[in-house]
Order: C-alpha cells, then sequence, then structure tokens
C-alpha cells in the first residue's frame, strides 16, 4: 500500500472516532451546535479539499472532503437541533 493512501486512510479514520465521538454527544444533549460556525467550517474545508482535487493532491485530499461533508452534516443537524442565535460578530 503507498505510504500516502495509508495515512489518508488513517487520518480518515481519526476522523471516523473523533466526529462519532462529537455526534454522541449531540445525541445525548450535551453539545449544542451552532450551525453558523459549522456551516462556515464545511465550506472552508470544501474549498481546501477541491483545491486539492484541482491539484492532483492525492489521498490527503480525501480526508478534507471527509471532513468538509462532516461539518457540513453537522450545520444541517445544527439548523434543527443546535444553537441558532447569531451575534453581529458572526
Amino acid at each position: 500500500m503507498d505510504q500516502y493512501i495509508f495515512f489518508a486512510v488513517v487520518a480518515i479514520a481519526l476522523a471516523c472516532f473523533r466526529y462519532a465521538t462529537y455526534f454522541y454527544t449531540i445525541y445525548k444533549g450535551e453539545t449544542k451546535p451552532h450551525a453558523f460556525s459549522w456551516l462556515l467550517w464545511g465550506i472552508v474545508v470544501g474549498i481546501g479539499a477541491l483545491a486539492q482535487f484541482a491539484l492532483e493532491g492525492g489521498p490527503s485530499a480525501w480526508a478534507l472532503a471527509f471532513v468538509s461533508t462532516t461539518c457540513l452534516v453537522i450545520a444541517v443537524l445544527a439548523y434543527f437541533i443546535g444553537e441558532k442565535d447569531y451575534t453581529k460578530s458572526d
């Protein structure tokens, strides 16, 4: 296995573990994600992923695409059950 693929798979596995724990705290009601923040993070990371794909960044772009998708899923989830209060700084 190519070392780049190996590290991309490891990065995605770690992200899966971390986001699984975050989704669990949302489910338990301990965490209220902020929809606007997660939407921005998803867009910014998505732009980075698209740039890496366009520049043939290889497997590292997979990890960014996964993180971007997960951030956008959390943003949608937060729209329904998370924080929706926006300040002027948002």
